[in-house]
């Protein structure tokens, strides 16, 4: 005997004649009364808690066809009684409702897992009581982490460890951390997040990473372990709005935990001055990203342009290309060849030269710009402070001149708020033979370089980015 159930997390409402239903990944609209609407909830409410396939049909048989859509639509799903049974009460139930398509499947799954607990963890008693109440098997390892199994293999390892102040449960190993111990967090709150990452990591792909603050606030990501080429090429909606591509990458890291961990989540980003030039700061493990600009739109710009993925490339140890249309924004790709002497930089022809020579004279700092020219038309940016005579290289090529700009201005908020080199990526160098003051775009010949779609560009363009986020495949040299 089947029974007809619909999922926890499906959302509706009636407007304007017309009945919303927010579903699994679509929403339907029916032009319907209110009358029939209230008759239509009525319905649905019988059907959340599950009802008979065969009575549903009986007692509702004016609704067969909208039924029908919304098995159709998996809005609703069937499963056997006996299974029904065995798995309503189950605290799983609307989790695997909410992420899994195939919900039947799913539950299936749930009577093939092992969660393989150590014999060192301190709050053995309370998750094993836990899971005996919802039906899942149990063992233990002497291995200090736990273990997913599904129809005896591994499927996910997941970790405890302290680090700053902060309780990860986590799929990977991160360094540098403390035991947990009961003084750190309960055995019955620690119990719910091991017992959550089991049963998604054996039903779902998604490795769920849970951080727990020192008030007990819970951030939940997912583990986005490597960046990887797919063939699924990626249909991106050209825009010029950056901010809304800067929003795709700021969800991007707080669904996702990634090498990338957070914005602006620094410890000194609230006592940085930012007026009148604004500041974005990146971090990775144990590391800090400093950019700033007058203009905010051109600050975050350059950040998805530039610096996103120039930190992806420090982190992944892979080069990328950032495409919109047909058209090369960025490549992380370096050359040592350049085919141009220096040129020396006049502010008055450089964006926001007037407030560059404003703040150098503020801040009284005196400072020579220069640029040189590359092989595939972009600029390598140099910085001559001459009170310390050092010279400083930024090493991400740029085509841009209003990306040249963003740079000196990094560059002065970075000596504003005193900031070490090491957040930015400025470094030391000697300067080359310098010629006459110039402006001008430079004469050089364009490198063609092929890229493959990857995951990351995927998730990005469910996000609304408006680029392709691609790995560098191929590069042919003219």
């Amino acid at each position: 005997m089947l029974i007809v159930k619909m999922r926890r997390n499906i959302r509706y409402y009636y407007e304007s004649s017309y009945m919303f239903i927010c579903g699994f990944k679509k929403m339907l609209k029916i032009k319907t009364t209110l009358e029939e609407y209230k008759n239509i909830i009525q319905m649905i409410g019988e059907i959340q808690k599950g009802i008979v396939e065969d009575y549903l049909s009986e007692i509702y048989p004016r609704y067969r066809t909208l039924i029908e859509l919304l098995l159709k639509e998996r809005i609703l799903y069937k499963i056997q009684e006996k299974d029904f049974t065995r798995h309503k009460s189950g605290i799983y139930l609307p989790w695997l409702e909410e992420a899994c398509m195939d919900t039947s499947a799913a539950l299936k799954t749930i009577g093939e897992i092992i969660i393989r607990i150590p014999e060192v963890f301190y709050g053995s008693a309370y998750l094993k009581e836990l899971l005996n109440n919802n039906g899942i098997q149990h063992g233990t390892q002497q291995e200090e982490y736990f273990s997913i199994v599904v129809q005896g293999k591994v499927v996910a390892n997941y970790y405890l460890g302290m680090k700053n102040g902060n309780i990860y449960v986590s799929p990977y190993l991160m360094l540098e951390t403390q035991l947990v111990s009961n003084q750190d967090i309960s055995e019955r709150l620690l119990a719910g997040f091991i017992f959550y990452c089991g049963i998604m990591s054996a039903v779902t792909e998604d490795r769920p990473v849970f951080k727990i603050n020192e008030l007990l606030e819970v951030d939940k990501k997912l583990y986005f372990e490597q960046i990887e080429q797919t063939d699924k090429v990626i249909n991106v909606k050209k825009q010029s709005d950056a901010i809304k591509s800067y929003n795709a990458l700021e969800k991007f890291i707080k669904v996702h935990d990634s090498k990338i961990k957070s914005l602006n989540s620094n410890e000194d980003y609230d006592n940085y001055i930012q007026s009148p030039l604004q500041v974005i700061t990146i971090q990775i493990e144990d590391e800090n990203y400093y950019f700033a600009d007058i203009s905010y739109e051109r600050l975050a710009k350059y950040i998805i342009e530039i610096g996103f993925l120039e930190i992806l490339k420090k982190c992944y140890d892979k080069d990328f290309l950032l495409q919109q249309g047909n058209e090369t924004v960025h490549t992380t790709l370096t050359e040592k060849k350049k085919v141009n002497a220096l040129m020396k930089l006049s502010l008055d022809k450089v964006v926001e030269g007037e407030l560059i020579e404003n703040l150098l004279l503020q801040e009284d700092i005196l400072a020579d710009f220069y640029v040189q020219s590359t092989y595939s038309d972009r600029m390598c940016v140099y910085i001559r402070e001459l009170k310390s005579e050092n010279t400083y290289m930024y090493t991400a090529l740029v085509r841009s001149f209003d990306h040249v700009a963003t740079i000196l201005l990094t560059w002065i908020s970075m000596k504003i708020n005193r900031i070490d080199i090491k957040e930015s990526f400025f470094k030391v160098c000697e300067l080359p033979n310098c010629e006459e003051e110039n402006t001008q775009m430079f004469e050089t010949k364009e490198r063609k370089v092929q890229g493959c779609p990857t995951n990351l560009g995927k998730i990005l363009e469910q996000y609304n980015f408006g680029y392709q986020l691609l790995e560098v495949d191929n590069v042919e040299r003219g």
